[in-house]
C-alpha cells in the first residue's frame, strides 16, 4: 500500500517528499524539499516487487496476493513505461527518457504475463459491473465472487454495506451521458472503424410513438439499429434509447431519467434487483472489481506494442479474447496496423492507436482509467471541446419527436454554453495551498506558480 499510495503521489504532483521511516513532530523530513518522481517511482516500484515475492499466494479475491502486487505492477510500469516515452520538458518538467520508458514497459510484460492465463476472460461483459457477490439464479442475478476474471475485489452487501453508483445512473437527477467522440470509437461488428467498413455508418436513431419506458409511454427514440451493427461492448454499456430533458424514459422502473448527451449508462446497473436498491442513494450492492483479466491483457498488449515486440500470438491471447466477448472478429497484428484509421489524432501508429481504441471501449467510466490514460501519453488536450468538439457533443436527434434543449447541427450541445479549454499545466495537479503554508520548502509546481 506504501507503494500504491506513492504512485497514486507521482501520479498527481510528480515530486514529492520520500519518506521511508517512522516520523515524530520533530522529523526534519516534514519540511523537507520534495524528491525528483523518478527516485518516488523507484522505491515504489521496490515496494511493489517486495510484495510479489513475500505475500501469501491467491486465497481469495479479497485478501492481498502476490497475483494482486503482479496486477498492481502491471499498471504502475505501464503507466510509467508510457509517461517517459511521451512526456515534455515544457509541460512535465521532464524530457523523455527512453531507457527508462523501455525498463519500465518490460517490466509490465514481465508481471502481467503470468496473470493473463490464471485470470481467463469471462463470458459475460457486463457480468463484471452489475452482480452481486453471490450469485442468486432465481432472481437471474449474477455473482462476483466466482468469476474466475477478477483478481481482486469489493464486496457489497444488501442492507450492510452499500453504495450509489447505480442510483447515479437511474434516477432522475440528470446523469452525464457517453460522449459522440466514445459513441464513434466503437468498431463495427466487420471489425472496423466508421470510417472503413461497408457496414450502415448512420447515427440516426429510429423515432417511436408509444416508446415503452418513455414519459406517459410518450415519444421517444430507439437506437437499437445503430447497436445491433457495433461493438458488442455498447450496447452493454448505454441504453437501447435515447432521453434528455423534454424526452425522458425510465429503464425497469426506475424514474424518468435524463442524460446530458441522450446517451444512458446502463453498465452498472441490474434490472433483476429490486428497483428501490437501484435508484436509491446508498442502497445498490453491485459488487467491484478492482483488479481483473481485462485489465491485465490490455496493459501486456500496449505495453509490447509500445516495445515494438507485440505478436499475432501476444494478440490471440489478449486482445482477441476481448474481441470475441464483443462479438468481433479475431485481429493480427497486420491488420490492426492496416486499418489506419483517419479519426487517429495522437501521432501514433495504427496498431497502437487500435491497442488504445480497445482499452478505451473496454474499459470506458472504469476507475478513471480513461482521464489518467490521456496524461500518460501526454493526450490531455483532446478533452479541450474548442478544439475538439464530439468530446462534449451527445446524441444525433434529428429524427427525434421532441427538441432538445441546446442542439448543434444534428447533435445534442452538452456544454450548456461552457467550454473546457486544455492547459499544459493540467498534466500535473497544483500542490495544495495550506501544505505550501505548512512547508514552504514543497514549493508549486511551476506552471500553476505562473498564475
Amino acid at each position: 500500500m506504501r507503494g500504491y499510495e506513492y504512485y497514486q503521489l507521482v501520479k498527481y504532483y510528480g515530486d514529492v517528499i520520500l519518506v521511508d521511516a517512522t516520523l515524530d513532530l520533530n522529523s526534519e523530513t516534514l519540511y523537507a524539499k520534495r524528491t525528483d518522481r523518478k527516485t518516488v517511482a523507484d522505491f515504489a516500484l521496490a515496494d511493489f516487487e517486495y510484495a510479489a515475492e513475500n505475500i501469501a499466494l491467491q486465497n481469495g479475491i479479497q485478501r492481498f496476493s502476490k497475483d494482486l502486487a503482479k496486477a498492481m505492477l502491471s499498471d504502475f510500469c505501464l503507466y510509467e513505461g508510457t509517461f517517459w516515452k511521451y512526456c515534455t520538458l515544457e509541460e512535465n518538467y521532464y524530457a523523455p527518457d527512453e531507457a527508462r520508458s523501455k525498463k519500465y514497459l518490460e517490466l509490465c510484460v514481465k508481471y502481467s504475463e503470468p496473470l493473463i492465463a490464471a485470470y481467463p476472460i469471462s463470458d459475460n461483459y457486463r457480468a463484471l459491473y452489475n452482480s452481486a457477490w453471490t450469485a442468486n439464479a432465481n432472481d437471474g442475478i449474477t455473482g462476483l465472487s466466482n468469476n474466475k476474471e477478477v483478481i481482486f475485489a469489493t464486496e457489497y452487501e444488501k442492507d450492510l454495506f452499500m453504495h450509489s453508483t447505480v442510483a447515479y445512473t437511474c434516477s432522475s437527477t440528470s446523469l452525464s451521458g457517453i460522449s459522440k467522440d466514445a459513441f464513434d470509437a466503437y468498431l463495427f461488428k466487420d471489425g472496423l472503424p466508421k470510417s472503413k467498413t461497408s457496414m450502415n455508418t448512420t447515427d440516426v436513431g429510429v423515432p417511436v410513438a408509444n416508446l415503452e419506458g418513455a414519459d406517459s409511454n410518450g415519444p421517444g427514440l430507439t437506437i437499437d439499429n445503430l447497436l445491433e451493427v457495433r461493438d458488442g461492448r455498447l450496447a452493454q454499456t448505454i441504453d437501447p434509447c435515447i432521453f434528455y430533458k423534454g424526452m425522458t424514459w425510465s429503464r425497469a422502473g426506475s424514474m424518468q431519467m435524463t442524460s446530458s448527451s441522450g446517451y444512458g449508462v446502463s453498465k452498472y446497473d441490474n434490472v433483476n434487483m429490486p428497483v428501490n436498491y437501484r435508484s436509491t442513494t446508498a442502497k445498490n450492492y453491485t459488487c467491484s472489481p478492482l483488479y481483473w483479466g481485462a485489465v491485465v491483457c490490455l496493459n501486456y498488449a500496449e505495453a509490447k506494442a509500445e516495445l515494438g515486440t507485440l505478436s499475432n500470438e501476444d494478440i490471440n491471447k489478449t486482445l482477441n479474447k476481448l474481441y470475441a466477448r464483443a462479438d468481433l472478429p479475431d485481429q493480427t497484428v497486420a491488420s490492426l496496423s492496416a486499418i489506419d484509421d483517419p479519426a487517429n489524432n495522437m501521432g501514433v501508429s495504427s496498431l497502437i492507436w487500435e491497442v488504445r481504441r480497445c482499452r478505451r471501449c473496454e474499459l470506458i467510466m472504469d476507475n478513471d482509467y480513461r482521464y489518467w490514460d490521456l496524461i500518460r501519453w501526454h493526450q490531455l488536450d483532446k478533452l479541450d471541446n474548442t478544439k475538439y468538439p464530439n468530446v462534449l457533443l451527445g446524441a444525433n436527434i434529428s429524427n427525434a419527436p421532441v427538441a432538445a434543449e441546446s442542439v448543434t447541427g444534428n447533435y445534442i450541445n452538452a456544454t450548456f454554453g461552457k467550454s473546457r479549454v486544455f492547459e499544459g499545466r493540467q498534466y500535473e495537479w497544483p500542490i495544495p495551498q495550506d501544505q505550501i503554508t505548512l512547508n514552504p520548502n514543497l514549493e508549486q509546481n511551476a506552471l500553476w506558480a505562473k498564475k
